[in-house]
């Protein structure tokens, strides 16, 4: 090979490797380009992501504002609407305890003045008398059969005229002549052991000198509790000739607290002693505080709350409170003086219903707001 050839083939090497060190060089170049360009294009991208996130965000953070703004709204509408239901429950119950009060009140005046027209009545003066003789003869005796047979119609009237359960004449000496339901305790005398701590036995002593009314206590000849009223007789020399004691019938007085017109499910009414026993049959616990069933089981029978607390101290109110349930209720509560006792007169509704009264027959009024 002569030295031109090799001069031309050197030239030859030279230019292909120029060519490649600027193509190596565009390369690089292109790939810079297309590295910043990618990298811009990516920023460009997240940006915008970014925007339309932030947009979003903005969005229901409104949204989420807007809500719970509404709910504050609702929760203010709905502790107004509470406190007006709590108003509106609480008077609505006064009036039913007053109502209740002044019945019974009525209920008590009126037995005090049928007691009062007894004394003046000479056909029962005429029976203790005769009743008295005859029953010397014994209950078994003609005399004696004679003399019930010629008084027991008029005798029983006068007992159902007031409403009462039973009637019964009572001699000077203690003596038992007449009864008309003639349970265990006729013919008995209440000085004994058996009769002398009875409610008809203190009638009998009160009853001796004036009109008397003795409290509810377990009386064995009913199997159930008692109470009495009484009145003396006298003779024209101021000599005691007896007493008539009738025993008052508690479903009179149930029917006057179990009397349920226009209240709710959990709506009742019901009276208290001062021994915190039941004057009246609860009808949310038939089986522990029904009136025989407090008395014959006192430790469960017992209704010991605020209500009957305060009644009892002479107080008037209404309030929510536990009741003996140990529920919460609106309660309100009065004494009612009978004689010379206080009874508390009690009407109670539960709070789940008297804040959540039915806006229509099938949907209570604050479902709605818990479907929300």
């Amino acid at each position: 090979m002569n030295k031109h050839t090799k001069d031309m083939n050197s030239k030859v090497y030279q230019n292909k490797k120029l060519l490649l060190g600027i193509l190596l060089i565009f390369i690089m170049l292109i790939s810079g380009m297309g590295v910043s360009l990618l990298w811009n294009t990516q920023r460009m991208i997240s940006q915008a992501v970014y925007r339309q996130l932030e947009s979003v965000r903005e969005i229901k953070k409104s949204a989420i504002q807007d809500y719970f703004k509404e709910r504050q709204k609702d929760m203010q509408v709905m502790i107004e609407t509470i406190s007006k239901l709590k108003m509106e429950s609480l008077n609505n119950l006064t009036i039913i305890r007053d109502n209740k009060k002044k019945q019974l009140e009525n209920y008590f005046s009126n037995c005090f003045s049928a007691m009062s027209d007894i004394q003046n009545n000479l056909r029962v003066k005429r029976g203790i008398k005769e009743f008295s003789l005859a029953f010397q003869k014994g209950i078994q005796s003609n005399s004696y059969q004679q003399v019930y047979n010629q008084y027991y119609v008029g005798l029983k009237s006068l007992k159902e005229t007031f409403g009462f359960y039973d009637i019964f004449l009572i001699d000077a000496l203690g003596n038992i002549i007449f009864t008309e339901k003639k349970e265990s305790d006729l013919g008995q005398n209440l000085y004994s052991d058996d009769l002398k701590n009875t409610g008809l036995s203190k009638a009998f002593l009160k009853g001796q000198t004036s009109t008397t009314f003795v409290d509810f206590s377990w009386y064995d000849p009913s199997q159930s509790p008692a109470a009495f009223m009484s009145t003396p007789f006298m003779s024209k020399d101021n000599k005691l000739v007896g007493v008539v004691v009738f025993q008052l019938s508690s479903e009179k007085i149930n029917r006057i607290m179990k009397e349920r017109d226009g209240m709710a499910p959990t709506n009742e009414a019901y009276l208290v002693g001062p021994d915190y026993l039941m004057r009246s049959d609860s009808i949310l616990d038939t089986a522990n505080r029904s009136v025989t069933r407090s008395f014959k089981y006192p430790e469960k029978g017992k209704i010991d709350t605020i209500a009957s607390n305060l009644a009892m101290k002479g107080q008037i109110g209404k309030n929510i409170i536990v009741d003996y349930r140990n529920q919460p209720v609106l309660s309100a509560w009065t004494p009612i003086k009978i004689g010379d006792l206080t009874w508390a007169v009690i009407v109670e509704t539960d709070v789940s219903d008297a804040f959540s009264p039915k806006g229509d027959p099938e949907q209570y009024f604050f479902k709605k707001h818990k479907d929300i």
